[in-house]
């Protein structure tokens, strides 16, 4: 189901698939790539080439087409609002466009998220992941490469966004921790169109369902912020703007200075670790402690118990418009039953 500030083309609708050889070959022509820049892209970004100024595969020039003045248009006009485009294409099936545009007034999953004395609110559909870095792991997981601040995770460099800066939120004064070493760190791993970064926040709070309200005029101008809400304890949360951070902190300058030496790197020393990996950690009842790979993990919600319903003796769960089948453990492995609760 498309998240909603998104729409998706019906099949029937959808444009022709771009092949993306002929993209290549005709950036090359036309100069706006190089040769030898074409044969390192990959498909992904072959496909976006169609976003270029002046880039067109049109054989002639028409009236309606051949003058490269399309999608180059559409793509600063959303980057204007501070959104984003993107473009999917697989040969034999179609293409799929997928414009992200601001938020209306709408019911939204979120994350609840914490800096400093305020709660902000991070939309579930740019939420890939919460992480927490041990204090031990910090030194290991967070570095630095070329003046940009990273973290490691599964092999990848991500770069790292603080939102305590992006803000200017003021510093709260915390005690000496010289003695203690560093502190664990809670990471939100963030995408947005095809960029992704860790947003570093103080803490992680719960996740909920709320109603975007427009923010007011005052603080209309600031592309960090998609809008506002009114969270369950009656305070007033501002709605974080995934692209519009992106761009605050100037994430496309620091992306480029990872290039593939970093990777190639990164990738050597993964394999040497290939007997490590993030587990999640969880329990049924006191005594019984259980473990799944952080990689199967999508997200963790907190549910109310009169939202499960049993149907034919199966248990449901109403989840965003669909019903989501539930599975208990004590059903498939030896272990003693959880103790009913109001929520899970």
């Amino acid at each position: 189901m498309s998240p909603p500030n998104q729409r998706r083309l019906p099949h029937r609708n959808r444009p022709k698939p771009l092949h993306k050889l002929v993209l290549r070959q005709k950036a090359v022509e036309k100069g706006v790539i190089a040769a030898e820049q074409a044969g390192r892209m990959n498909d992904r970004e072959s496909v976006r080439l169609i976003f270029h100024p002046d880039f067109s595969t049109a054989e002639k020039i028409t009236d309606v087409s051949g003058r490269g003045v399309g999608m180059d248009v559409v793509k600063t006009n959303i980057e204007k609002l501070g959104r984003t485009v993107d473009v999917d294409s697989t040969l034999g099936q179609g293409t799929t466009i997928q414009i992200t545009l601001p938020l209306t007034l709408a019911i939204i999953p979120s994350l609840i998220v914490g800096a400093g004395n305020e709660c902000f609110v991070v939309p579930q559909v740019n939420v890939l992941e919460p992480v927490r870095v041990r204090a031990g792991k910090v030194g290991e997981q967070i570095t630095q490469v070329k003046n940009a601040e990273v973290l490691r995770l599964r092999g990848e460099l991500l770069p790292i966004v603080r939102i305590d800066d992006v803000l200017k939120l003021p510093k709260i004064p915390e005690a000496n921790h010289a003695a203690t070493g560093p502190r664990p760190m809670s990471i939100v791993v963030i995408e947005t169109g095809h960029r992704r970064y860790g947003l570093v926040v103080d803490k992680i709070v719960d996740s909920e369902e709320i109603v975007v309200k427009p923010l007011g005029r005052h603080i209309k101008g600031c592309t960090c912020l998609a809008g506002a809400t009114i969270l369950g304890d009656g305070n007033v949360a501002l709605i974080l703007d995934a692209a519009g951070i992106a761009a605050q902190a100037n994430l496309a300058s620091s992306e480029k200075q990872i290039d593939q030496d970093d990777l190639d790197v990164e990738a050597h020393r993964t394999k040497t670790n290939t007997d490590m990996q993030d587990l999640l950690l969880f329990s049924t009842t006191p005594q019984d402690r259980f473990a799944i790979p952080m990689s199967l993990v999508l997200r963790i919600e907190r549910v109310q118990t009169p939202n499960i319903k049993v149907i034919g003796g199966h248990r449901l769960l109403q989840y965003r418009g669909a019903n989501l089948p539930l599975a208990r453990l004590e059903d498939h492995v030896n272990t003693d039953p959880m103790a009913e609760d109001d929520r899970y």
